[in-house]
């Protein structure tokens, strides 16, 4: 299956391509609720809206039936939501800027700031639902110029439990959680 947060070209431009091929696309944005459960395969698949700047993005709660537990965060200004409860195991979590790097005479400035999480909203969401279950955090959706990897890692290093794996998501890179 494919899943697609919301409408954005950067998130979307091939869904009519993925649906032709006959995978099955979850897109809450057509019908705009606030949360839609779905049984996709081996998975169990909980999306829930989220604030995008102007528009409404969704995130994913994703349980295997193996027990794992993926929590998909992209393209958000906040999370109202806690999952301190849902035992998650692995974070996927996007740090689209971090603020010393931002430029504030580019033309997508107003979308960065109030669409997008900076490295500190991460660190903020981290702290508050990080659990002794976690097994990795990968940041996703890294802006170009505006974000530092090595930074990133190591900051997100230094305040999650010891032996929770940090990266990351770059362009060729791939992760086996």
């Amino acid at each position: 299956g494919c899943f697609c947060s919301h409408g954005h070209l950067d998130h979307a431009k091939y869904r009519k391509e993925y649906e032709a091929m006959g995978l099955d696309i979850l897109a809450p944005q057509d019908f705009n609720p606030i949360r839609v459960n779905r049984q996709m395969g081996g998975f169990y698949v909980q999306a829930f809206k989220l604030p995008h700047g102007e528009t409404d993005s969704y995130g994913l709660l994703i349980r295997h039936k193996n027990g794992e537990t993926i929590l998909y965060l992209t393209d958000l200004s906040y999370c109202q939501y806690c999952f301190k409860a849902c035992k998650v195991n692995h974070y996927l979590v996007e740090v689209n800027y971090q603020n010393k790097y931002v430029d504030m005479e580019a033309p997508n400035y107003k979308h960065k700031i109030s669409g997008h999480f900076s490295l500190e909203n991460c660190i903020d969401f981290l702290k508050a639902n990080i659990t002794e279950h976690a097994k990795s955090v990968i940041c996703l959706h890294l802006g170009v110029g505006s974000t530092n990897y090595e930074e990133i890692t190591e900051t997100i290093e230094s305040i999650v439990p010891t032996g929770v794996y940090v990266d990351c998501a770059l362009p060729r890179r791939s992760f086996e959680l």
